[in-house]
């Protein structure tokens, strides 16, 4: 926890009436860190909590505090560090419907339950994670019970998960939207490919699926593996080398999205589009294309 003693200390407890308190930054590499004091807990109106990262003090009631121990009208956070990530944490804000865990890898490993904790926020229906220094060390996923039960949004960035984690997360069985942003996931089969397989299972509520960075070059699934699906986006996958050709099958495709890709990437999409039109009558797919690859 010694990077907290440099970090800058903000004492926003002070605006007792503040209902959003947000710092926007420049994408970078080395986020600024913030330190949130324990009277924070005493902000009853916040409502939106939006840092790049940041340390919020736990909760530390004396007497004359009692009332202050929830911070109920909180209804989004982003920026919460791994280090805050425990029981007494989540049971404080459990009200919040979107949640944002930023940090390093140390952040997580030091606190490797800290994911498996989100199942105390019962509310929870976004989450983000995202690991800012990608050195190759895979996060954990949460076991399937760990998450909250109505969670339908999902990002997860820099955590280098194998492609058989895709498995626990299908079993989010409400998750609509699936973002996996710069993974460039293990999962290599004998052969050195990376390859996803989807499991049997599938996504049965998904309908938004983005691949950004993730390194994956074969992807495989059947034709009932995505019943809803209506939106696939690509971004920058250019050692993909197919598009499950199922989709040709699927009737509420509408979009395949195709940026910093390959040209043959490309053609198979259109090879789905023209199939879907053939055999199906259907010209509601659109294919857009964009910044492709030489």
């Amino acid at each position: 926890m010694g990077r907290l003693n440099t970090c800058p200390y903000l004492p926003v407890y002070k605006l007792q009436n503040l209902q959003t308190f947000i710092i926007r930054e420049r994408k970078t590499s080395k986020p600024s860190w913030f330190h949130l004091p324990n009277g924070t807990w005493k902000m009853s109106q916040l409502r939106h909590l939006h840092l790049q990262s940041f340390y919020l003090c736990s909760l530390k009631l004396s007497a004359d505090d009692v009332k202050y121990q929830v911070l109920d009208n909180l209804q989004s956070i982003y920026g919460l560090s791994p280090d805050c990530c425990t029981k007494q944490m989540f049971e404080g804000i459990k009200k919040v419907k979107k949640l944002g865990i930023c940090g390093r890898t140390d952040d997580f490993c030091r606190e490797p339950k800290s994911l498996d904790n989100i199942i105390y926020l019962p509310e929870l229906e976004a989450l983000k994670i995202v690991v800012y220094d990608t050195y190759n060390h895979k996060l954990p996923v949460p076991c399937p019970d760990s998450f909250p039960p109505n969670l339908k949004k999902l990002t997860l960035q820099g955590t280098y998960q194998p492609w058989k984690a895709m498995t626990i997360i299908s079993k989010l069985h409400k998750l609509e939207v699936l973002k996996l942003k710069v993974n460039l996931f293990y999962g290599r089969e004998p052969v050195g490919e990376y390859v996803w397989e989807v499991s049997e299972m599938g996504f049965p509520e998904l309908k938004f699926l983005l691949l950004e960075n993730t390194g994956l070059k074969y992807w495989r699934s059947t034709d009932d593996s995505f019943p809803l699906l209506e939106s696939i986006i690509f971004r920058n996958c250019r050692s993909l080398q197919e598009i499950p050709q199922a989709f040709a099958d699927s009737m509420t495709l509408q979009q395949i999205e195709l940026r910093g890709c390959t040209p043959s990437l490309v053609e198979v999409a259109k090879k789905i589009q023209n199939d879907q039109e053939e055999e199906l009558g259907n010209n509601i797919l659109k294919v857009d294309a964009f910044d492709t690859i030489n």
